[in-house]
C-alpha cells in the first residue's frame, strides 16, 4: 500500500509541508503495513505525528472504501459501512495539548484530503484527568 497522493497535497496546502523528513522516510512504508506494531520516540520537530497521521489515515479510509464496494454487504439493509468499522488505531500521546492537536490535525487532513468523507466518523480523541 502507498499514501495517498491526496494527503500528500493536503498535509502541503494545509502546513506547508513541502518532502518529507528523514524519519519519515524510514517509518511511513512501516506504518502502511496494518499489522505492524511501532513505538516511535525521536526529537521534537523530526515529523513523527505527520508520518503518523498520514499512514493511518491513508489505511483506514482505503479500509472503509473497500467496504463501500463489498460484494457481501447487503446495500439494501439500513447498515452503513461505517458500522462494520473498528477501531484500526490507536495513537498515544503524552499530554491533553498535544491529543486535541494531532485529533484537529487529523480532522484537517481528512476534510482537504477526502471532502466527500466526515473526519468526525474517523477521528475521536478521548482523554483523562483533571483539565
Amino acid at each position: 500500500m502507498k499514501v495517498d497522493l491526496r494527503l500528500v497535497e493536503a498535509i502541503s496546502k494545509l502546513y506547508g509541508i513541502k518532502k518529507p523528513t528523514e524519519l519519515q522516510k524510514r517509518i511511513i512504508p512501516n506504518i502502511l503495513h496494518p499489522r505492524n506494531h511501532l513505538v516511535i520516540s525521536d526529537d521534537t520537530g523530526t515529523g513523527k505525528t505527520f508520518s503518523m497521521l498520514l499512514a493511518l489515515i491513508s489505511v483506514t479510509v482505503s479500509e472503509y472504501k473497500s467496504l463501500l464496494v463489498a460484494p457481501e454487504m447487503d446495500h439494501r439493509k439500513s447498515v452503513r459501512p461505517l458500522d462494520f468499522l473498528e477501531a484500526s488505531s490507536l495513537f498515544v500521546v503524552p499530554n491533553r495539548e498535544l491529543a486535541l492537536q494531532v485529533e484537529t490535525w487529523a480532522k484537517e487532513i481528512i476534510n482537504e484530503a477526502y471532502p466527500e468523507l466526515s473526519a468526525a466518523k474517523f477521528v475521536q480523541c478521548f482523554v483523562s484527568g483533571a483539565p
